[in-house]
């Protein structure tokens, strides 16, 4: 059972027609607020921070409110200034960029009070006012601009550096804007500054209570002395509040407002000077109960602010993956331990005492077997007194002579294959332990909240999580990486799944699954921008039916997913044991934690000391990007792949020694482009060379329409033994990946 929450989206005209629409309410509504009793330059740097059609609907919006409010020739400077950034933005490179719209915005203020004032006699008293006017709302501008290339690019408001600063100036002036439009009782930016001075106490503690209320102190002064009183106890309540964070909302909600309403009367209700405090408090109450009613929808994913519980969850993440690796590797010399075994094979010679007429009466004696063994171990031509009776001694004495030629030949060979072994099982000890030490190197954005909510609910159905850490990637998409006892349970995915998307509100699928021997860890994840469509198609050119090439295909849990083909030396069940132990090693090191260039070298290593003789295996891995496209190709001996990217196909091939063969393996390595219909082809060496031009062919002349690509390695296939030019015959293995653009999918957090 799986929870999918499909997100509604918009067409784009329909998009646009909203983003104008807004855009034109924000110029009306802009219009008539204030600052210091002067009109707000707000609507001037929304006109200079939007993007061109928007800075036309911000100018519209204003214009027509002045003209049903009379007051064209009062907002003159605002209305020309607003004209003056359009126009100039028209005919300039790069309209949109931040430094340009802030220069543009102040000049043009600039310029439309110098020409305004110069109509009406005042040039020389106004011309200082109208420069810092232009000053500031360039600035303004700026911030703007910044703050919604923030919020293209990476769909996140990230309030650190030089975002937040810029956030926090849109955020006052909007503050000050809205308290301008104050009515009776009701004032808009003390409403909307508690709501947010609320929430920043409650989600980020003290320091965001704080800074978020002196934020809404500093635009509410701006707009008006009254304002500014009825919010000037706001950073002291959201600094205590944030003391009991992470609290029942309605208790932190509660606390707050008792704050306030105490602090308030402490303060003294301020005279008629200043208006009257009940304004404030009723204020208060209402952005309350606005944060009470948002509350529950917000999410961690589209705000950035401080480390997001980094500093607790990263150093447990680091030794988890840390142990977890090393265990895995652990796990992997006992298992090579483990098939050490006593070779103790009696000397018995069948092929002379299977047709001497006297074998009933020998073997049924005792002294036959001593005989044996005597002669087994014994140096030198004598023969023991239990074999007497023998009637074929010569026979016997040569078939000794051969079994100890041939057991201290064994002997030989194993004993440098144990020194090997020593060696190697000592560099995997020491590789463990420096990758238990060793720190975490993928960027994450940690979320504190959600991993507490995911162990909650796992915990409440009866599962019992060792850790639970979830956070943001570099995509900015929501992973979660769990650790559990490996007691031997069934597969337990699919329950997972099922309760973190039903606890989160979010669809998550299992993205990796790996265990160490002590551990399982689940890598669960929201569903990343592209997936990979895998085919294979394979021919046996061995009589047993056995293929000697082996396919695998991953996840790693970080968005990278792996399409692995290894081509085992000769054909049948010997190839396809090389091919497989190759695959089984490099996916459990890479789904243990290591990269892949030292899981290659720890392969090889491996097939290096586990067999005295000759014994090699090809690996063609291509590691595919899923949150950002792109492909990086790894060949250890591998045959060449086929690209087909950008209406052209390209040769991938590389000279890379297999593994198993040289104690030295350093594989090819390369990044190239791969997105939306891309298709890539690996084949094992029953591919000749011959038939590279027949499947370009079939790459490029597609009609339009890409072939599906189970018919593409199908033909592939079923063609190699037409164009192989010679005799022999040779297992053929074709695998094909294309890339689509996944179907995305949310939940009602958005998160």
């Amino acid at each position: 059972m799986s929870f999918k929450h499909h997100k509604p989206r918009l067409s784009e005209p329909a998009a646009a027609a909203l983003s104008l629409l807004l855009s034109a309410a924000a110029g009306a509504l802009l219009s008539g607020s204030s600052i210091a009793g002067t009109a707000s330059f707000a609507g001037i740097a929304a006109a200079g921070a939007v993007s061109m059609p928007a800075s036309a609907a911000v100018f519209t919006g204003a214009l027509v409110r002045s003209a049903v409010s009379g007051t064209v020739g009062r907002n003159a400077v605002m209305l020309t200034s607003m004209l003056l950034v359009f126009v100039v933005r028209l005919f300039i490179d790069k309209p949109d960029k931040p430094e340009r719209s802030g220069i543009v915005t102040g000049a043009a203020v600039a310029v439309s009070g110098t020409a305004v004032s110069a109509l009406i006699g005042e040039l020389p008293y106004k011309l200082p006012f109208y420069l810092f006017y232009g000053a500031v709302s360039g600035f303004a501008a700026y911030a703007g601009a910044v703050s919604l290339q923030s919020l293209r690019r990476q769909r996140l408001l990230r309030l650190t550096g030089l975002y937040g600063a810029c956030f926090g100036a849109v955020y006052t002036l909007a503050v000050a804007s809205l308290c301008s439009l104050r009515t009776g009782l009701a004032d808009p930016g003390l409403m909307a500054g508690t709501a947010v001075t609320l929430a920043a106490a409650y989600f980020y503690s003290r320091q965001g209570g704080a800074v978020c209320g002196a934020l809404t102190v500093c635009g509410a002064f701006l707009a008006s002395p009254e304002s500014g009183v009825g919010a000037a106890l706001l950073p002291a309540a959201g600094l205590l509040t944030g003391c009991i964070r992470r609290r029942r909302i309605s208790l932190s909600t509660g606390f707050f407002l008792l704050s306030s309403f105490a602090l308030t009367i402490l303060s003294g209700i301020p005279g008629e000077r200043y208006g009257n405090g009940l304004t404030g408090l009723v204020s208060m109450t209402i952005g309350a109960v606005v944060f009470i009613a948002a509350a529950p929808c917000w999410s961690d994913k589209w705000v950035a602010a401080g480390d997001g519980g980094a500093a607790e969850l990263r150093p447990e993440l680091e030794r988890s993956r840390a142990c977890f690796l090393a265990d895995s590797i652990g796990g992997i010399v006992s298992a090579e331990e483990g098939e050490k075994e006593e070779r103790a094979e009696a000397f018995c010679p069948e092929e002379v005492c299977s047709s001497c007429w006297r074998q009933p009466v020998c073997r049924s004696t005792e002294d036959t077997a001593k005989g044996f063994a005597l002669l087994a171990e014994q140096i030198g031509d004598g023969f023991p007194q239990e074999l007497d009776r023998c009637v074929r001694r010569e026979s016997i004495l040569r078939a000794a002579g051969d079994y100890r030629c041939r057991r201290a030949s064994e002997r030989l060979t194993e004993l440098g294959a144990s020194g090997c072994r020593a060696v190697l099982a000592e560099q995997l000890h020491i590789t463990e332990e420096l990758i238990r030490r060793s720190p975490l190197r993928e960027e994450m954005r940690f979320s504190l909240p959600v991993s507490r909510r995911i162990e909650e609910k796992l915990r409440r159905h009866g599962i019992e999580p060792d850790k639970v850490f979830a956070g943001y990637n570099s995509s900015n998409r929501l992973t979660a990486e769990i650790y559990l006892p490996d007691d031997g349970t069934p597969d337990r995915s699919a329950r997972i799944c099922d309760l973190v998307t039903d606890g989160l509100g979010v669809f998550m699928e299992c993205s990796g699954r790996a265990a160490s021997g002590r551990q399982l860890r689940l890598t669960l994840g929201e569903q990343p921008q592209y997936t990979a469509e895998i085919c294979v198609a394979s021919r046996c050119a061995d009589p047993s039916g056995v293929c000697g090439d082996t396919t695998v295909s991953f996840g790693d849990g970080s968005g990278k997913y792996y399409a692995v083909l290894s081509d085992g030396m000769g054909t049948g069940g010997a190839a396809a044991a090389r091919s497989g132990e190759a695959v089984r090693l490099f996916r459990e090191l890479v789904g243990g934690g290591a990269d892949t260039a030292p899981a290659i070298r720890l392969v090889n290593s491996l097939m290096l000391a586990g067999s005295a003789e000759e014994s090699f295996a090809t690996l063609d891995i291509a590691c595919l990007d899923l949150d950002n496209g792109g492909l990086r190709m790894i060949k250890a001996g591998a045959a060449a792949t086929l690209l087909c990217h950008g209406g052209s196909v390209m040769k991938i091939a590389a000279s890379a020694f297999p593994v198993g063969i040289y104690h030295e393996a350093e594989p090819f390595c390369a990044d190239y482009g791969f997105t939306e219909g891309d298709t890539a082809v690996m084949f094992s060496d029953g591919v000749t060379e011959n038939e590279y031009l027949f499947i370009k062919e079939l790459l490029l002349n597609t009609g339009g329409q890409p072939q599906p690509l189970s018919r593409l390695v199908e033909e592939i296939c079923a063609k190699a033994e037409v164009f192989n030019p010679t005799a022999r015959r040779d297992d053929v293995t074709v695998m094909g990946i294309r890339m689509r653009r996944t179907a995305r999918s949310g939940g009602k957090f958005g998160a």
